[in-house]
């Protein structure tokens, strides 16, 4: 059975479960998770190593360009990254996730 996984860092764990929180009310999302992420990348020309959250949240595939709009708006980095991609799971899980959506 197939839903969708984001992957989106953030800058802080408040940011990263208001994210979640409001994708959760406003059913555009599962649920999620939290992760602290130690993150190295350039910007702006300069390396950059920061301590981030990234937000790991499960959907079904005709809600992500809702939640990627979403988080688009709620996020406070200029360019956040919202990535997604197609993950299998079992049944019973599957059939949660669409109950927690109303589908």
């Amino acid at each position: 059975m197939q839903l969708t996984i984001l992957y989106v860092p953030c800058p802080d764990s408040e940011t990263a479960a208001k994210i979640v929180q409001i994708l959760i009310d406003e059913k555009l999302v599962a649920c999620g998770n939290i992760h602290k992420s130690d993150s190295m990348y350039v910007w702006e020309g300069n390396m950059a190593k920061e301590d981030e959250w990234i937000a790991v949240m499960k959907t079904l595939d005709h809600l992500t360009a809702k939640a990627e709009s979403r988080i688009n708006e709620l996020h406070p980095y200029d360019i956040p990254a919202v990535i997604h991609w197609a993950a299998m799971c079992n049944e019973a899980y599957l059939e949660w996730v669409k109950q927690q959506l109303e589908v």
